[in-house]
């Protein structure tokens, strides 16, 4: 068998296994997923799929900022993204499966929202009182007539009775009246002469206006200012119709006169025809219906996707609603410029909004009165938005402006829009244009059905009149096809006549009309008409559940039946001014309870196999190769199989570039892993849904018959400003009652080894730090349940409060037989070493820290140690005494001995190696878990004697610093430290390794933003020169842990104090010379990079001496020559 040394990061020895080759024990495949240049973070992985045994899977985690490239203040995602977001990796699993109960409504009744509906089968009504006017004539003591027109022209659209309702508009000009007779003063009738097709016309009224217009405008019309001077059901018949006023209209004489009729049948008939002539001006409106939208209602596309990019555009609609903020159309992506959305704002002002940007107006048109509105893009940027309302260019309240990229979403919609804001009111003349119409185009044709004379027809892309009356589908009446469906219920009501406005059309013909004045005696009776109004229909659905259990699939909702039913409440009866007066009552046809079903959603399973959070990117720098962080992912083995889906979500996956690789052990695992499942589908809940069980029922889980182990993983992250910032109590209960275990998810960021970065990194969160990974609470259950049995698990939150959320994960991992009895393995490499989760740790001058680990089901007491250097021909030897029950784990401190560093390259490539033997003085039961190597960087050098210089913030009192060196011992120390003061230690430090560390107790550093304490400094200098030779970032939260060596300056050589030193060969190969004045006496010592002294014998010869340098290894050491004069030259050298 081959023995493959695995190195958590030292891949060179790995990349060449392929799953056919790497088969024996310690043999490592390596499955590449992402890259640094992925252009995805959803992608197929290919695992391995021969049946091999692993001792381990490790997964190896890197991230560099963009690029390798560092974000600034004024580029801010220019390398690593500006804020911290959770990054959570998950792996698609069909072979398990996830669910969570849900439920739906039994019924779904559009327009209504109560508990209970009592309906009836047919059609109900309410009914308004109008007070109509008979007028009866008694006697005509004068009757003046003023005929205008004998023309011979049938007119039907005088009034169009073909239709349901109507109302015209025809102006008589004061010359035409004064020729015809009229004179100033009361007109009292009119008679209008029936050529054909005599019929009624309903709640029929005239009503009249002066105006100083000389033709009726279609683009500005009048609807203002009319007296009604008869109101009443009329039949006309062939022949004179003559029409008494109830109420005069007192002519001056010299206005033109604007003739107003009006019409509401009940259903469509035939057109009366009245006899006209040709010319004059007037305006038709007929037939109109409104769709109504009861804020759960709403028009979709059926493919129609708007208009995309930053295309010019315009947006037309009629609105009449009282509710702010509600949608009017939208489409689009619901991303930052991504979006387009039409809406009223909260204040009820019209509104365009792009998801990150907007342009706001100032006229509310929330007032439950119809309003044309109008939106413009022409530009690329809501600071390029027009606003239109009633043909107005608005004056806006504010703009927050952004650029506009509208991209391909969801398809085209009236009202909802992409935040679920219905309308409760009424829509109509829905108009999209490719183009930035002009405010003469908006202004012309408001009132206008559209039509291809329109100046800009060619760049309609939609148009929705929204007056059919019926039907369920709304046909696109441009040339496009872009037709759409309702959705949640139809609901189209008529428009009374009298309330026509829209869909104009102009004439130039008009009815023969005479115009009377005289003196009558009239009889007026005043009659009361009940005008029935259809009251809304209901559609109601009732759904039921067919269960899918034992698949991957949901359970199905299907729609058991639909009906239209009526609400059976009583019927209302309103008088003119809407007040209700009195009630009809019916007898239901039945009622219905609105219960919820419940039903399980399922789905393959989405197993979360890393939480982590980005860091805070601005002023980060990972270097070229990224920061690698490394997990242990054996407990995933039963799903690291095969081709499986890898997504990464949560909102930072696109934060820095992304490096993941997946690094398969050969070999005997410590125990076999039989499974893991997801107990619950990985959520991100509010805290109430955690608690009402909404998202984490208890649950009834099936135990494998073989399990021996039962472990649940948890890892939770808390959100939102109570969920991130106060610590909370979670539990898991076993079976019922109490609960069994009980942790605090909390996180200490303060000590993060990402540091310094920028946002708020050093406050404490629950359950998770920027820039790290979630901690993982394990729980065993073994004790509680029952292999092959059934386990009743849940869990909960004790209690929290505000805006709390938690992505939360629990994964059952089941394990089978132990593999070994005397075995121990080295689980980690704390110190020296280059991986980000042990930044702050890393003590070389402390010595090697290793984890170790129990891997034997026989408690372990003692082992053997061996590690060394590079290429060192010696280890170093060390005994390890104690006591580990299976599993557990115990960091131990390796001694750092001189001899240790001998073998020390001066280069960036340096290797620690440990490996441990003998557990409790025997044989070890498996011998492929024993060595581990890691790479590290030497300390820093400083010279023997230089400054310590330290000012305090305003919370000096939270500061203290020591300096030890490599044995521990205390060379300074200071504490009780005063705010805002400075404090000068000088130090003479002889050669070796030192630790200096510095203290922090309020967790935020000498220098931190977000708090109001100053700003300190830390810094190492020169005694004699006053360029720092360190100056420490005051951004560290808890502590900075610095180790460094006394052997040789951070700065160059001093050329001009080294004259008349010359140092050869360099690089030396055997030997090497210093040349000097008086050699002889001279103090000359050679130093490795941690500052240990090489003993060499060395031969003096005039003002030379030899030295043989055949026992020091390759690498970088440092001569440091004493004159007699006192002065220390010290000059590098290479051994080869």
């Amino acid at each position: 068998m081959r023995k493959i040394t695995f190195a958590l990061l030292l891949l060179s020895g790995l990349l060449g296994f392929t799953e056919a080759m790497a088969q024996s024990p310690g043999d490592t495949i390596v499955v590449q997923s992402l890259n640094f240049q992925s252009g995805t973070r959803d992608t197929i992985v290919h695992f391995p799929t021969a049946p091999t045994s692993y001792h381990k899977v490790y997964m190896q985690y890197s991230l560099r900022c963009k690029n390798a490239q560092v974000s600034t203040g004024t580029n801010r995602n220019l390398g690593c993204g500006e804020w911290d977001y959770s990054c959570n990796t998950y792996l698609h699993d069909s072979t398990h499966v996830d669910s969570i109960t849900n439920t739906t409504p039994e019924y779904t009744i559009s327009g209504y929202s109560g508990n209970t509906f009592s309906y009836l089968s047919s059609p109900t009504y309410d009914f308004h009182q109008s007070f109509q006017k008979n007028v009866s004539v008694t006697g005509t003591p004068t009757d003046t007539s003023a005929p205008v027109g004998s023309g011979s022209l049938s007119l039907n659209n005088v009034l169009p009775t073909d239709t349901f309702a109507a109302k015209t508009q025809y102006l008589f000009t004061a010359s035409e009246l004064s020729a015809a007779g009229a004179y100033a003063g009361n007109i009292d009738a009119l008679t209008l002469n029936v050529a054909s097709n005599p019929g009624q016309a309903k709640f029929f009224r005239i009503r009249l206006k002066a105006t100083t217009a000389t033709a009726l405008s279609d683009t500005d019309p009048e609807f203002t200012g009319f007296t009604e001077v008869y109101f009443h059901q009329t039949q006309f018949t062939t022949g004179a119709n003559k029409l008494y006023f109830a109420t005069p209209f007192n002519w001056n004489g010299t206005s033109n006169i604007i003739v107003e009729t009006s019409f509401t049948n009940t259903s469509n008939g035939s057109a009366i025809t009245f006899s006209g002539t040709a010319g004059g001006s007037g305006l038709v409106s007929k037939g109109d219906h409104d769709f109504n939208f009861d804020g759960s209602n709403y028009i979709e596309a059926n493919t129609y996707k708007g208009i995309l990019g930053n295309a010019n555009r315009t947006v037309e609609a009629w609105v009449k609603t009282t509710l702010a903020g509600s949608a009017i159309v939208s489409w689009g992506t619901n991303a930052t410029g991504q979006k387009w959305l039409v809406r009223l704002d909260g204040s009820g002002a019209l509104r365009a909004e792009v998801a990150g940007g907007n342009r706001i107006g100032t006229t509310p048109i929330n007032d439950g009165q119809w309003h044309h509105v109008a939106v413009v893009l022409d530009g690329n940027n809501t600071n390029n938005l027009d606003l239109y309302v009633d043909g107005q260019l608005e004056t806006n309240s504010s703009t927050n402006a952004i650029a506009i990229n509208t991209t391909s979403g969801a398809n085209f919609q009236v009202t909802r829009g992409p935040h679920n804001n219905y309308i409760d009111g009424t829509i109509s003349e829905v108009r999209i244009w490719n183009k930035a119409l002009t405010a003469t185009e908006i202004q012309d044709w408001r009132f206008k059905t559209l039509t291809s004379s329109h100046p800009s027809y060619a760049n309609l892309e939609l148009y929705y009149p929204l007056n059919s009356g019926s039907g369920s589908t709304i046909i696109d009446a441009s040339p496009n096809g872009n037709d759409a469906s309702t959705i949640n219920g139809t609901i189209w009501t008529p428009t009374n006549g009298v309330d026509h406005f829209k869909n104009l059309q102009s004439v130039t013909d008009r009815p023969n009309t005479i115009f009377h004045q005289g003196q009558y005696n009239i009889t007026i009776v005043t009659d009361t008409i009940l005008d029935s109004v259809a009251r809304q229909q209901h559609i109601v659905n009732q759904f039921g559940i067919f269960s899918k259990t034992g698949t991957v699939e949901s359970d199905s909702i299907g729609l058991l039946s639909s009906n239209t039913y009526w609400d059976a409440s009583p019927q209302n009866v309103y008088d003119p001014s809407g007040t209700q007066v009195s009630t009809i009552p019916v007898t239901a046809d039945g009622t219905i309870t609105l219960n919820d079903l419940p039903y399980w959603e399922r789905s393959p399973s989405k197993f979360e196999i890393m939480s982590f959070v980005t860091p805070y990117g601005i002023g980060l720098d990972f270097g070229q190769e990224g920061k690698t962080w490394t997990f242990d992912m054996t407990d995933f083995m039963p799903i690291l199989k095969g081709q499986k889906r890898m997504t990464i979500e949560r909102g930072g996956q696109w934060q820095e570039e992304m490096d993941i690789k997946f690094l398969f052990v050969v070999g005997t695992p410590v125990r076999e892993v039989l499974d893991i499942q997801q107990i619950w589908r990985v959520d991100y809940p509010l805290y109430a849904d955690i608690a009402n069980d909404r998202y984490f029922d208890p649950r009834d889980v099936m135990l494998n018959p073989n399990g021996e182990t039962f472990v649940i993983k948890s890892a939770i992250t808390g959100h939102g400003q109570e969920g991130e910032f106060i610590p909370q109590n979670h539990w898991l209960n076993i079976g019922g009652g109490s609960a069994d275990f009980n942790w605090q998810v909390w996180k200490e960021c303060a000590i993060n080894p990402i540091f310094p970065q920028g946002g708020t990194w050093i406050y404490d969160r629950a359950g998770w730090c920027p820039g790290e990974a979630t901690d993982i609470q394990t729980s065993d259950i073994t004790s509680m349940v029952t292999a092959g049995q059934t386990a009743n698990i849940d869990y909960g939150i004790t209690s929290t409060q505000g805006t709390s959320r938690y992505i939360v994960s629990h994964q059952l991992v089941t394990y089978g037989q132990d593999n070994f009895t005397q075995d121990a393995a080295i689980i980690d490499i704390i110190s020296p070493t280059r991986t980000p989760e042990h930044g702050r740790k890393d003590a070389i001058c402390e010595g090697v820290k290793v984890l170790i680990q129990n891997t034997g089901t026989t408690d372990l007491t003692s082992l053997s140690f061996d590690y060394w250097v590079n290429n060192a021909p010696t280890p170093q030897t060390f005994s390890w005494s104690g006591n580990l029950a299976y599993l557990e784990t115990e960091e131990v401190t390796l001694p750092g001995s001189y001899d240790l560093w001998n073998y020390l390259s001066g280069g960036a490539d340096n290797t620690m190696h440990v490996e441990v033997s003998a557990p409790n003085g025997g044989a070890d039961d498996y011998a492929f878990n024993n060595k581990m190597t890691t790479e590290f960087d030497i300390p820093e050098f400083m010279p023997a004697d230089f400054l310590i210089m330290f000012t305090t913030n305003s919370t000096g009192n939270q500061n203290s610093y020591t300096l030890t060196d490599q044995s521990g011992n205390v060379v300074l120390s200071r504490n009780n430290l005063a705010a805002s003061s400075s404090y000068i230690d000088t130090v003479h430090l002889a050669l070796g390794c030192y630790n200096f560390r510095l203290e922090d107790t309020g967790d935020n550093g000498i220098s931190f933003w977000a708090n109001n304490e100053g700003s300190g400094s830390l810094r190492f200098r020169n005694i004699s020169n006053p360029v720092p030779l360190k100056t420490f970032n005051g951004d560290f939260g808890r502590f900075i842990n610095y180790n460094f060596t006394v052997s040789t300056p951070l700065a160059l050589e001093d050329e001009e104090a080294a004259n008349g030193i010359e140092l050869y060969p360099n690089p030396a190969v055997g030997s090497f010379t210093v040349q000097m004045e008086d050699v002889k006496n001279a103090e000359i010592n050679v130093f490795n990079n941690v500052g240990q002294r090489m003993e060499l014998s060395a031969k003096a010869e005039g003002n030379k001496a030899v030295y043989n340098a055949n026992g020091l290894s390759k690498g970088v050491y440092f001569v440091h020559i004493k004159d007699q004069t006192d002065k220390v030259i010290i000059k590098k050298l290479v051994v080869l």
